[in-house]
């Protein structure tokens, strides 16, 4: 089978010229992240042949970097949004795009400062608005408060804690280079800790905001302009390769290279559609994808990753309903309940709560349930359908 990578297309073209050995890297203990991101493209050195990993960014550099895969090659702008550039500065289309797409505010005076070194805290703000990452907004905490608790929660400092002590702090390359690299790994990573022939599967995607199992034990994946799904079919033909000849989704004539499969594969496509199947001989499955969206289908085809071989059942979501429901009034149960569902958004927060602690009305998006949890106890009070905070 062939395997689609996803990859965070990310530039850092801050200098002219790259080298691959950079001089002032070898016993920096970012040193992996810096060397993968430099053969994947993401970053650049100097001329001298070093990366200056200690060296602040920018808040404009950091936008470039950040932005780099999210901006459509058809995205064009002239507006002014601040006093302090114009359309001739090299940073010009980054600052647009983030403030049309309220990533970005500026400054009460009017100003963006692109010059101005950007803290650890802008820089994961901005992080999670481009990732879609949702951060808590706790009335009695600062917002950098907020944003550094979504870090820890999400363990992005693990592999060097005393490098983010205090997330005012100026941000420096190598250390944006393995925020990037750690939060792609830790949570554009869809795990729902589902086993099959004793191998973990991972979706990892981007730009998509819903995600819904299947009956079929597939998956379905949508974005804003579409949606795609992977799905698995026990076969039920006398022949196998019958399966291939009564998949027909569109005319004949759009039979088109298969993109996913390379082996007892069969592709449709026409605009904005793709479709495709395969054959899994020494399973007796079918394995099918299906992708429609307005426009652009590439950007999708791109940003899609799976393996066949690692493929097992997700937790149905039903299920993890009913143990909400079950878990009701029962102390100590939401912790681990919440930890398996990654779309959720804290709707409020009663920082008084009822004398045991701050309880925070929790929204779970994929199941559509909004529950009120006691913090402190880690124990689910009452639950609403729907996005509701009216208990």
């Amino acid at each position: 089978m062939k395997k689609i990578t996803l990859g965070l297309i990310l530039t850092f073209a801050i200098s002219s010229l790259a080298f691959a050995n950079f001089t002032d890297v070898s016993e920096h203990i970012f040193k992996d992240e810096i060397q993968k991101a430099f053969t994947s493209n993401m970053v650049t050195g100097y001329t001298d042949g070093s990366f200056r990993p200690d060296q602040p960014i920018t808040r404009a550099e950091a936008l470039k970097i950040l932005l780099s895969a999210q901006i459509p090659e058809t995205y064009s702008t002239n507006s002014l949004y601040f006093s302090d550039y114009d359309q001739s500065d090299w940073f010009f289309k980054y600052v647009n795009f983030a403030k049309e797409n309220m990533i970005i505010s500026g400054y009460a005076d009017g100003t963006f400062k692109a010059n101005k070194n950007i803290s650890i805290a802008e820089s994961l703000k901005i992080l999670f608005e481009t990732r879609e990452i949702a951060f808590p907004s706790l009335e009695s905490l600062e917002w950098y408060e907020n944003i550094n608790s979504k870090a820890l929660e999400l363990k992005l400092y693990e592999k060097s804690p005393n490098n983010f002590l205090n997330v005012n702090d100026y941000i420096t390359r190598s250390e944006l280079v393995y925020l990037i690299a750690k939060l792609d790994e830790q949570n554009l990573s869809l795990n729902y800790n589902w086993n099959y022939q004793n191998k973990d599967f991972s979706l990892k995607t981007l730009k998509s905001d819903k995600y819904f199992n299947l009956d079929n034990s597939g998956l379905l994946v949508m974005f804003e302009d579409g949606y795609l799904s992977f799905e698995i079919f026990k076969n039920t033909y006398d022949r196998f390769e019958d399966s291939l000849v009564a998949f027909q989704p569109l005319e004949k004539t759009q039979i088109v290279n298969s993109i996913f499969f390379e082996k007892q594969s069969l592709a449709y496509a026409s605009s904005g559609k793709y479709f495709e199947q395969t054959l899994d001989n020494e399973k007796n499955l079918i394995y099918r994808i299906s992708i429609e969206k307005d426009s652009n289908i590439q950007g999708i085809l791109n940003n899609f990753s799976f393996e066949t071989e690692k493929l097992s059942r997700f937790e149905k979501f039903d299920n993890l309903k009913q143990s909400i429901i079950d878990a009701v009034l029962s102390e100590g149960s939401s912790s681990g309940i919440l930890e398996k569902i990654q779309n959720k958004k804290v709707l409020y927060t009663d920082v008084i709560g009822i004398g045991l602690g701050p309880i925070d009305y929790i929204y779970l998006i994929d199941i559509n349930l909004t529950v009120k949890n006691e913090r402190n106890s880690s124990t689910i009070l009452q639950i609403k359908d729907g996005e509701n905070s009216d208990f």
